[in-house]
């Protein structure tokens, strides 16, 4: 039975996120968000600074810190409605 597990794994050594059913939540949930801030957020959850993801986008540096800081936050309230209450860094 495929439960998608190895689809995953990848993403949990990146966001530092143990426990599989809410690293399934999280990744429902940055599907979710418009694509710039999905962009953004997966950039950064993948250990990228505002500067390396404005470089790998080509987008300006002031451009790439607004779609981390709005996605993260639309991705704290996407994780709520979810019924995850998790604090991402």
């Amino acid at each position: 039975v495929d439960d998608g597990a190895e689809e995953y794994s990848d993403d949990a050594a990146t966001t530092g996120v143990n426990d599989e059913a809410t690293l399934k939540l999280i990744v429902v949930a940055v599907g979710r968000l418009p694509e710039s801030q999905r962009v953004a957020v997966t950039l950064r959850l993948q250990g990228c600074t505002a500067r390396e993801i404005s470089q790998l986008t080509q987008w300006s540096t002031g451009k790439s810190e607004s779609a981390v800081k709005r996605g993260m936050r639309a991705l704290r309230q996407e994780l709520e409605k979810l019924g995850l209450n998790y604090e991402i860094q």
